[in-house]
């Protein structure tokens, strides 16, 4: 019960920014140096909770790489990037409240060293051990027996505490190992950081996981219960027999996928990490797959693809959106199949649509949504999904344009003249007058105009369209496109230029979103006082106000990073502060 009070203690005084300055202002604050425990008292007393039961036996097997390893940079590392973000977040008496608690209970650690967990699978049992650098472990041992308890020596070097379950402490060299099982402490690795690999170089938190260091029987176990729950969803499922057989095949492709995954991945790592110099924080997550395999050469055929839309990665724009890769076998029979269930749901939606006028519309309607999904199809069925997006915010004008490869260009055109005599049918008149086919060419593309009358009563949107939109649609031999906004057809012209002039292998996937041009542009319709300030507070942010999403192909595999830059963290502090201001009025 004591060891649970603490904990929960601990966990308290750890609130959110937004508690910091009441917690400041209350006397748990001052009995924090009393109550907290040490780096390594935490350590004991979260693994238990972390690791699961662990087997009386080796905690690793001589050549075999752990199952999962955990690995957290150095408390001067960590401390110096806390500081670093809560300045950029505009809170840096945060984080050096955070540091002055720190330096109350890493006394006897070594906080020039990473610490970390290694977990091995003995049998079908995980043995888990966790470890920190230590510079006087005696220290060490004192802090935590004045925090929790005294600790037993039962012989070999090993301390144990009981608090709810037995922990296990070992001294080796200038490490302190932690295990729940004190036979888990023999053979320990004269420098543990070895099992992390590059994850304490690249990242303050990483985990990762040994996919192969799984016991093939567990995986599969693992493998047959994922089928028998789909196969006993599929029993209950009540959809109609032609869905229902939509959505088993689906599934099972799925599951196809998945086991080929679980056969033949190497490695999974998530990171999170901090790079100063280039003012940003950042997520990762990558997979790789054994080398060799039919997955590493899946992997490296789709990342490898060449862009035929790159003209996409405006470099002015407020957003944009990239992807390419290539598809075959069953991820290629995957979407196909997940494109006929969309097939099915839209004809579910035309034929329940109360606001279709007709049934000569309503005809024309499916027509027209199966043509398109049917093209979507046939553009899977190419190999290649390449493709993008962009929106443009200047001068008080909105700019949208998207477009990719497809089969059929021309087949799109068609479908397009389809469009408008549906409309004709459901009633559009004076709509479909300024409406050009073929009004222009650019290249191979074959440029089509209209105009949309934006209604007097929809106020807000003229204020940002204007009183009409200006729309363009581009359709070539295996491209199509569609922009507007003010000059829309010359923002198509220098995408489709941009992207002849740049044929290289393009991201798998690349998203950024510039707050900045966003806000600011948000702020000159708005009289908001807080997008005022936060627009005004990122006018300097030299390119540190963007939020992206980007694939990288790595050795046997890809990597997907999230980053946010630092005055996106500042926009943060302000708004927070703003908030917390008008909630004290």
């Amino acid at each position: 019960m004591r060891a649970a009070r603490n904990r929960r203690a601990i966990l308290a005084r750890f609130q959110p920014i937004k508690h910091f300055r009441l917690l400041r202002e209350t006397p748990i604050v001052k009995t924090f140096q009393k109550k907290c425990l040490t780096i390594a008292a935490v350590f004991a007393v979260a693994m238990p909770f972390v690791l699961a039961p662990v087997a009386q036996a080796r905690a690793q097997e001589e050549g075999q790489k752990p199952a999962l390893v955990v690995s957290i940079a150095s408390a001067d590392v960590l401390l110096g990037d806390i500081n670093y973000l809560t300045k950029a977040a505009g809170s840096p008496e945060l984080g050096g409240f955070i540091n002055l608690m720190a330096g109350q209970y890493v006394g006897g650690l070594d906080t020039t060293k990473p610490s970390g967990v290694y977990i091995h699978v003995v049998g079908t049992e995980p043995v888990g051990v966790a470890f920190v650098a230590v510079s006087d472990f005696d220290q060490v041992v004192a802090k935590i027996e004045d925090s929790v308890g005294e600790l037993e020596d039962v012989g070999g070097g090993v301390r144990k505490l009981t608090l709810q379950r037995e922990i296990f402490i070992k001294q080796q060299g200038q490490w302190a190992f932690i295990s729940d099982s004190a036979a888990n402490l023999n053979d320990l690795p004269e420098d543990p950081t070895k099992m992390l690999g590059d994850l304490n170089e690249q990242y303050n938190l990483g985990v990762r996981v040994g996919v192969q260091s799984i016991p093939q029987d567990l995986r599969r176990m693992a493998m047959a219960e994922i089928k028998k729950g789909f196969e006993q969803a599929m029993a209950a499922q009540a959809a109609d027999e032609e869905e229902r057989e939509l959505q088993e095949n689906l599934g099972r492709q799925s599951l196809e996928s998945l086991e080929e995954f679980m056969e033949e991945a190497d490695e999974i790592t998530i990171g999170w990490g901090v790079d100063k110099e280039a003012g940003k924080t950042y997520i990762d997550f990558s997979v790789t797959a054994l080398d060799g395999s039919k997955l590493a050469a899946k992997v490296a055929e789709s990342t490898s693809a060449t862009s035929a839309f790159s003209g996409f990665l405006m470099p002015d724009a407020a957003a944009t959106l990239h992807f390419t890769s290539q598809v075959s076998g069953q991820d290629k029979t995957q979407l196909v199949e997940m494109l006929k269930v969309l097939k099915t749901s839209a004809a579910e939606e035309i034929q329940n649509d109360d606001d279709i006028p007709n049934e000569k519309v309503r005809e024309l309607a499916q027509q027209f949504v199966d043509s398109m999904v049917d093209i979507l199809a046939a553009t899977v069925e190419t190999g290649k999904v390449n493709g993008g997006g962009a929106v443009l915010l200047n001068d008080d004008a909105v700019q949208f344009i998207a477009g990719g490869h497809v089969a059929d260009g021309r087949a799109v055109e068609k479908e397009l003249k389809k469009l408008v005599e549906l409309a004709k049918e459901a009633g559009a008149g004076a709509e479909l007058e300024s409406i050009k086919f073929n009004a222009a060419k650019h290249k191979d593309v074959d440029l089509h105009t209209f105009t949309v009358p934006i209604p007097a009563d929809e106020v807000d949107a003229r204020r940002v369209l204007g009183d009409r939109l200006d729309v363009v649609v581009g359709t070539a031999p295996q491209a199509a496109y569609v922009a507007f906004g003010k000059n829309s057809t010359e923002l198509l012209k220098r995408v489709i230029d941009d992207s002849a002039a740049a044929q290289t292998a393009g991201p798998p996937i690349a998203v950024t979103v510039s707050l900045g041009k966003i806000l600011d542009f948000a702020s000159s319709f708005q009289s908001e006082p807080i997008v005022t300030a936060m627009a005004n507070g990122l006018q300097d942010a030299a390119g540190k106000d963007k939020v992206s999403i980007l694939g990288t192909a790595i050795e046997r595999g890809v990597r997907y990073r999230i980053e946010v830059g630092e005055a996106v963290l500042g926009l943060i502090g302000t708004a927070t502060q703003m908030q917390a201001g008008a909630n004290d009025f």
